[in-house]
């Protein structure tokens, strides 16, 4: 009796894009209603940050949400359907979304590529964003 074993012909497909979600906070003074709520974006194609905020307004009856590369962020992400990801989040924070100690861990699964990121050096003052090196031999 012959077995055979069926495979995708395609490899995983890479990710391109990471979401780390915030915190939201709620404003409710009696009168006016608001929530803003707050996370960051790797995009893997540009090799940028992008900071997000919603915010929901009892009082204008408005719902928006923007999101804007940051200028903050100066590193080269890992890419490859190999790489995981996993957020490092820091305990201090304000609401402008930079986060003291609020950054990333990226790991090469294959070759042992491991990286630190922070999302915002400015705190430190030191140029780079990233710190990386290899696992192993």
């Amino acid at each position: 009796m012959a077995a055979s074993a069926c495979f995708p012909s395609e490899g995983l497909a890479q990710v391109k894009y990471q979401l780390f979600a915030g915190p939201l906070y709620v404003n409710d003074d009696g009168v006016t209603q608001e929530y803003s709520a707050y996370a960051t974006v790797l995009s893997v194609p540009d090799s940028s940050v992008y900071d997000c905020s919603g915010r929901a307004s009892k009082k204008d009856n408005s719902f928006r949400l923007a999101c804007n590369k940051s200028n903050f962020f100066n590193g080269t992400l890992l890419n490859g359907h190999t790489v995981t990801t996993q957020l490092n989040r820091g305990h201090d924070m304000d609401v402008s979304l930079v986060y003291t100690g609020f950054g990333f861990w990226q790991l090469d699964q294959t070759e042992g590529n491991i990286q630190f990121c922070m999302f915002d050096t400015r705190t430190v003052g030191i140029s780079s964003s990233c710190a990386s090196t290899k696992i192993g031999n």
